[in-house]
């Protein structure tokens, strides 16, 4: 008997009425016509952060086709709409060779941000139209005119984060508003990845430890 929630089952259903679905352990999901998906619900909690990922994954296929997983669905339970789920492409991943990865580079610096491959209204901006979430941390995220505000918001939405749970966070907050403030402006890619290097995965952590 199929564990699969009825809104589940009837958005997959709505991809072909003459399928049936089952579990296929953990998030996976087969069709009798050999189709995976991956496939997961969760509580209202979970809506926000599954909405960020479900349009990042909508406007990466629609700008570089194949480079991620395609959307199947994403939505509410019918009856409680409250219970966020989502439904898309189950890819098999492993480790890439040289050329492989040097072409994943190249389709990521080039189709994902190609101005063309933008979403209405958002062509010759930087940014995202939704917040998404590194974990627990949320990212408010919006439309910037230059890449510099885009980076410099984001940077910011962590030193918020962490300036609410005390004074103890004061240094590596100072050192956040000096990257925002000095070297976001500077054009030279290389040199603001350099020194933020260390500065983000450690404000993530920082903050990602303080929800757990």
């Amino acid at each position: 008997m199929s564990s699969i929630a009825p809104s589940v089952l009837s958005a997959l259903s709505s991809l072909d009425p003459n399928a049936t679905y089952t579990q296929a352990g953990g998030p996976k999901v087969k069709s009798s016509k050999g189709d995976i998906f991956y496939v997961k619900t969760g509580g209202a909690r979970y809506y926000d952060q599954w909405k960020g990922e479900a349009e990042s994954l909508k406007a990466m296929h629609a700008a570089a086709p194949g480079i991620c997983p395609r959307l199947i669905a994403f939505g509410e339970d019918e009856e409680s709409k409250q219970k966020p789920y989502m439904i898309s492409e189950y890819k098999e991943f492993s480790s890439l060779s040289s050329p492989s990865g040097k072409n994943l580079a190249r389709r990521m610096a080039l189709e994902l941000h190609e101005p063309r491959n933008s979403e209405a209204g958002a062509k010759g901006k930087f940014g995202f139209q939704w917040p998404t979430y590194c974990g627990a941390t949320r990212l408010e995220n919006g439309w910037f005119d230059t890449w510099d505000e885009a980076y410099g918001s984001l940077i910011k939405t962590l030193l918020d984060n962490l300036r609410q749970e005390g004074r103890s966070y004061s240094e590596i907050c100072d050192l956040g508003d000096q990257v925002v403030v000095k070297y976001t402006r500077n054009v030279f890619l290389f040199s603001i990845m350099k020194l933020t290097s260390l500065l983000i995965p450690e404000l993530l952590h920082s903050y990602s430890v303080l929800l757990v």
